[in-house]
């Protein structure tokens, strides 16, 4: 039997690893090889760093017999530990004094990810990824709602800085470095970025970081009660307009960085319901209910934008049996205040499509371009 090639991905200073782990299932005493995506990493080369990977490996038959999965394991893990080193050997013989000084902070910021990589231009980057510690008390609800709906465990991710100094020949080693915050999956789909504290040439990423923790903590306070209101909302709507046919929690879709969250104020994108081409925008939270008036079936689309709840739902009726631009109406004179909470904002956007729903039946039956199905 050939030998089985066994792929370990995994995220690294903002950089996906990719090493292969070749074995032979024939023989499991045998230790497996890896090959890495790094020709400059070869621990077994460097006297300095290999004395506990030889011993690991060379005795491999006796201690793997038992448990294969947990050697494999144990060794993937002292393999990054050995390149966590053997990267920050290769950004300390840059002889660097501001990357040196960062180098040195390191176990006070609790970063276990550095890298020295190539930039676009050919220059070389010192990049170090540093989890910022923040208070998810705020957050807990709307990480509960988020397990509710995707019937799943959410993984608990923390918060990441990703920070790359430029180094080289013309770059000063005052020059701010590019900044770069990951949210967790949670934080992704809910809430809009966060601004970054600008870079002051003189400050260090010890001194930093703790500012940005400051500010993201209150980032949370302010941003998740607005985001588990849309998830209220939606709960609030189904208990008067029957349960929705389609969901759509992305909420303010943020990115990586500090760009701002931008608002909509009309649909866009496409919609699977019914084969309807009405939806929402892809930053908005968003929902469709069918309803029954006068025996006339139509769908309502409610699209909750970024700016939610300062800014009222985007509501829409489409005519389930005719087609055109008369078969669909966006209500506009939305009854609405951010400080009702989710069941009175539930039950005045029902009495208003109520009241609304007739004169849009009859404005539709009176259309001429829209076709009956």
């Amino acid at each position: 039997m050939e030998a089985r090639c066994l792929v370990y991905k995994r995220q690294y200073a903002n950089r996906s690893l990719q090493w292969h782990v070749v074995h032979d299932p024939c023989n499991p005493q045998q230790a497996p090889d890896v090959v890495f995506d790094d020709v400059t990493f070869n621990p077994l080369l460097d006297p300095l760093i290999s004395t506990e990977l030889v011993q690991m490996l060379s005795s491999w038959g006796s201690t793997s017999s038992s448990n294969p999965t947990s050697s494999l394991t144990a060794m993937l893990e002292l393999l990054l530990s050995l390149y966590m080193q053997h990267q920050k050997e290769k950004i300390a013989a840059l002889q660097d004094d501001r990357l040196l000084f960062e180098l040195a902070m390191l176990e006070d910021l609790g970063c276990s990810e550095v890298l020295l990589s190539a930039a676009a231009d050919g220059s070389q980057q010192a990049c170090f990824s540093i989890p910022v510690e923040a208070d998810l008390a705020p957050a807990q609800r709307l990480i509960d709602c988020l397990q509710q709906q995707q019937q799943q465990q959410q993984e608990r991710q923390p918060f990441m800085l990703h920070v790359a100094f430029r180094v080289g020949r013309g770059v000063s080693s005052h020059a701010a470095p590019e900044l770069q915050l990951q949210y967790p999956h949670f934080a992704e789909q809910q809430l809009p970025p966060l601004s970054l504290p600008s870079w002051d040439p003189q400050t260090s990423l010890v001194e930093y970081v703790p500012h940005l923790a400051e500010r993201l903590n209150k980032h949370l306070q302010d941003s998740c009660p607005a985001a588990v209101l849309r998830f209220d909302l939606v709960k609030a709507l189904a208990g008067v307009f029957g349960h929705p046919l389609e969901v759509n929690m992305q909420g303010s879709s943020a990115v990586k960085g500090s760009a701002a969250a931008g608002s909509s104020s009309s649909f866009a994108g496409t919609s699977s319901s019914m084969g309807r081409a009405k939806t929402f925008s892809s930053s908005s939270s968003s929902a469709v209910f069918q309803l029954q008036f006068d025996q006339q079936p139509l769908l309502l689309f409610v699209e909750m934008p970024p700016s939610f709840p300062a800014e009222a739902p985007l509501l829409l009726l489409q005519s389930m049996r005719r087609m055109g631009p008369d078969s669909c109406a966006a209500l506009s004179n939305i009854p609405w205040s951010p400080r009702w909470d989710a069941a009175e904002m539930a039950a005045r956007l029902f009495n208003f499509v109520k009241q609304q729903a007739p004169g849009i039946l009859k404005d539709m039956e009176g259309g001429s371009s829209g076709a009956a199905l």
